[in-house]
């Protein structure tokens, strides 16, 4: 019976340490590169100009008048990606004319591009770390 005192020790001692490393790895970004490398590994190509000009914009909020077609959703819908995945707990709001628009680039943010979700997102040593809080909702 004296030894039963020292196994309940050890084993609260290790699960102590595993939420310990658990809690250290909360707050570590998911993602660790800049917006102009996660766009060229999502993407698989260089942004334009005009696209650089977007993705480095800090400001609150942005208006982008572009022609048709030229990448404006494929933009803010990266920008979401990167800053819900490079740091913790955020929140993305995404606000359009009309319901449908908002859904279309939700569902742009959730889709992946082949069968395997790129590896910038989910390596194989992150795969716990998805479900940490940092996320994209509508």
């Amino acid at each position: 019976m004296a030894g039963s005192a020292f196994v309940k020790i050890d084993r609260l001692y290790e699960s102590e340490i595993r939420a310990r490393a658990r809690d250290a790895e909360k707050d570590k970004p998911i993602i660790a590169c800049g917006i102009l490398d996660f766009f060229k590994q999502m993407t698989g190509f260089e942004p334009t100009a005009y696209q650089k000009a977007l993705l480095l914009d800090l400001s609150q909020f942005v208006v982008a008048r572009w022609s048709r077609q030229s990448g404006k959703s494929l933009c803010l819908t990266l920008i979401c990606l990167y800053v819900a995945l490079s740091g913790s707990n955020r929140r993305i709001a995404i606000l359009a004319p009309s319901l449908r628009q908002s859904r279309a680039m939700i569902r742009r943010a959730a889709a992946e591009p082949g069968d395997d979700p790129p590896s910038i997102l989910f390596p194989p040593e992150t795969s716990e770390k998805r479900a940490r809080g940092a996320g994209v909702e509508d």
